[in-house]
């Protein structure tokens, strides 16, 4: 019968800096999605979802 190991003792070093973690968190901003530069005043309108997929769908995928 094996004999049962013993917990192992770890060290834990705390750091004495103080460290920005701004960046860890998520704020709230506004989507990018509704938003779109015109270059060309004849450019047709952006697709919508469906449309884009429906229009990146292969020939040979079916109708």
């Amino acid at each position: 019968m094996p004999e049962p190991q013993r917990k192992r003792r770890r060290a834990k070093r705390t750091a004495d800096v103080e460290y920005d973690r701004s960046a860890d968190t998520v704020s709230p901003r506004p989507r990018d999605d509704d938003q779109f530069v015109v270059f060309d005043d004849d450019a047709a309108p952006p697709l919508s979802d469906l449309e884009s997929l429906e229009d990146e769908r292969p020939p040979h995928y079916g109708s």
